[in-house]
């Protein structure tokens, strides 16, 4: 009588090991969710990558020019409607880009200055 007591029938043992499954489903969906807020509070907004350019700036960091043109880089991408935590931009990035972009206008202007 004991058995008949203790012994779980095929569907309900099914059932609770489909329960087990769907809660620890919804625990993993529930920790990433968490983890993905979590990252997303850590990406630096547009104001606080151009403050932090700004201070650069005023600390003697960047030249007026690679101020400018990071200021126009990152302005452009915003206004395309690139929300800020999508740019693969850094702001090691962002000044890299900079001064390559002064180097290349550099280079063309003594370039043409070549030719005159």
């Amino acid at each position: 009588m004991l058995d008949s007591i203790m012994a779980i029938h095929p569907v309900t043992e099914a059932a609770l090991l489909f329960a087990v499954v769907l809660a620890a489903a919804g625990g993993l969906f529930w920790l990433m969710k968490r983890l993905r807020d979590v990252e997303a509070e850590d990406t630096p907004t547009a104001s606080d990558m151009l403050t932090n350019f700004r201070e650069l700036h005023s600390q003697g960091g960047l030249s007026d020019e690679e101020y400018r043109t990071i200021k126009t880089t990152l302005a452009g991408q915003l206004e395309g409607g690139v929300r800020v935590e999508d740019l693969p931009l850094t702001m090691e990035a962002l000044l890299a880009e900079a001064k390559r972009d002064l180097s290349r206008s550099s280079a063309a202007g003594d370039a043409g200055h070549g030719a005159l």
